[in-house]
């Protein structure tokens, strides 16, 4: 009896363990189209301009598109972000998750210079937006610790660098949860 309640919890374990959640790898095409998104949120477009020479290399610009709705993240937002290439920027999605705790949302990844894409951890920043608006939900940062192979995320308080009206058309958390 013991066995079969095991095997049976272990089952039970196995299988939801195959249905787990996990976001969609979006390819960011050089001319900053969004591939792998449906038809709904389409067309969609990423647009990273940089600024500055080697060693001052900045995103001076960043402007995603989701369907017929466009948002500029603002300069006091890009500014903050190392990211020096295109390269250093990759993108995820998740649109059919429950939606009781998230919105659809895209995941944009902007790493930090030399950071190696093809290992974990990393260091940079992530912007999580709302795919049905295409505002920000959160913008977070991680630090990695690669001995330990370990990653913090903290959320980025944007009103330290940012006016309130300059997040206004840009940024929509998501309301506290009691």
């Amino acid at each position: 009896m013991i066995i079969r309640i095991a095997t049976f919890i272990l089952l039970l374990l196995l299988s939801s363990a195959s249905h787990a959640h996990q976001d969609v790898e979006i390819q960011i095409m050089p001319d900053g189209k969004l591939l792998g998104l449906p038809k709904q949120y389409q067309p969609a477009s990423l647009e990273v301009a940089f600024s500055g020479n080697d060693r001052s290399r900045r995103p001076s610009s960043i402007v995603l598109s989701v369907g017929n709705k466009t948002t500029t993240v603002p300069r006091c937002v890009a500014q903050i972000i190392n990211t020096t290439d295109n390269e250093q920027i990759g993108a995820s999605a998740s649109w059919y998750h429950t939606r009781s705790t998230l919105p659809p949302y895209l995941n944009v990844i902007f790493l930090d210079p030399g950071q190696d894409t093809s290992s974990w951890p990393n260091s940079g920043f992530s912007l999580l937006f709302n795919l049905e608006t295409s505002k920000l939900i959160r913008m977070e940062i991680s630090v990695a610790r690669k001995e330990e192979r370990s990653m913090q995320s903290l959320a980025v308080d944007l009103s330290q660098s940012c006016g309130a009206a300059e997040l206004t058309d840009f940024y929509q958390p998501l309301p506290a949860r009691p």
